[in-house]
Formats: C-alpha cells, sequence, structure tokens
C-alpha cells in the first residue's frame, strides 16, 4: 500500500505472490538469497554410523515434522536402526515430542534445539545421510542450499520455492 520505487524479492514464487496482491512487475527486483558455499565445503564431520536423517530450521506449524516423524515410524518397520534429528526450535516443538512419546520414537527421534555456533550447526547437519524437508509454506528455501553446500541429499515437498531453488530437484527428491 505504499508508494515504494522499488521491492527486493527473494524468489521469483515470491515476486508472484506480491504481484497477485497488486505490486507493478517493474517495481519488484529478485534478488535470491545466498550462502558462502565456500565455508561449509569447509566442514568436516565423521558421518552417523546408523542411517540418519536429519531437519534444520524453524520448527512451526508449516513445516510439516508430524509428518516426518510419522515417516521415520514407517522406515523404522523396514529398518529398525533409522535415527532422525532435528535441529532448531518453535512454536511446534512441545506437540512434536508429544508425537515421538505417542509413536515410542524416543530412542529414534532426537531435538537438539537452537544451536547457536553456526560452525557446530553445520556439522550435525553433516554427520546426517539425508535432509529432509516437509514445507508447505516457503518463501526461499535457505536450508536446501545448506543441504546442499553440506554435499547432503534431499526430499523436499513439490513447492514453487524448493523447485526454483533446487532448479527443478537437482540433488534430491521430491514429494
Amino acid at each position: 500500500k505504499l508508494n515504494w520505487d522499488l521491492i527486493v524479492s527473494v524468489s521469483t514464487f515470491t515476486k508472484k505472490r506480491l504481484m497477485r496482491k497488486g505490486v507493478e512487475k517493474n517495481k519488484i527486483l529478485i534478488f535470491p538469497n545466498g550462502i558462502e558455499s565456500k565455508q561449509f565445503q569447509l566442514i568436516k564431520a565423521k558421518k552417523h554410523k546408523e542411517p540418519t536423517i536429519c531437519y534444520f530450521g524453524r520448527i512451526n506449524g508449516p513445516k510439516n515434522l508430524d509428518l516426518l516423524i510419522k515417516a521415520v515410524s514407517i522406515i523404522r518397520k523396514k529398518n529398525k536402526n533409522v535415527k532422525c534429528k532435528i535441529l532448531g526450535s518453535g512454536p511446534a516443538l512441545t506437540d512434536l515430542k508429544k508425537l515421538v512419546k505417542k509413536l515410542r520414537l524416543k530412542n529414534h527421534v532426537t531435538f537438539t534445539g537452537r544451536i547457536e555456533n553456526f560452525e557446530d550447526y553445520l556439522k550435525e547437519a553433516k554427520k546426517c545421510q539425508i535432509y529432509v524437508h516437509p514445507s508447505t509454506l516457503e518463501g526461499f528455501g535457505i536450508t536446501v542450499l545448506e543441504a546442499l553446500s553440506l554435499n547432503l541429499p534431499y526430499v523436499i515437498t513439490n513447492i514453487a520455492p524448493f523447485i526454483e531453488v533446487t532448479k527443478n530437484g537437482r540433488g534430491g527428491l521430491i514429494f
């Protein structure tokens, strides 16, 4: 509603959302988020012995981490050793912990909480074998870029920002 000369958007997806809200196309500049990929490639971490799925990021409703936890329960029927590590914090944490308890996954799903030191956060993520992000609402997908920079294969939802960030799913699977 303000008469800005230019609005910076982090993705084509967000630009389209702004245009649907009435912002003129020529007033929107796409300037994607980025990461310092060299920093990620310097991270050394020994992989977990057990197959370990990880998620890192904000823990809230649209991230759909309940689906990830339910998937771990299903995967365990074929592989009893599978683990899941959820790095981050947010308002959905309490409910997710209750779900883990209900599904009897206490020894298979762990929550680290927020890891303040960025290098420690990256090391924890790199120890895992695969990154999963079941979100249905994102503006960009910075954590998918981080997973790629850590050489983690991924499984992500089929949402426009993730498709854009991965160039149509290079390096992983989309569901």
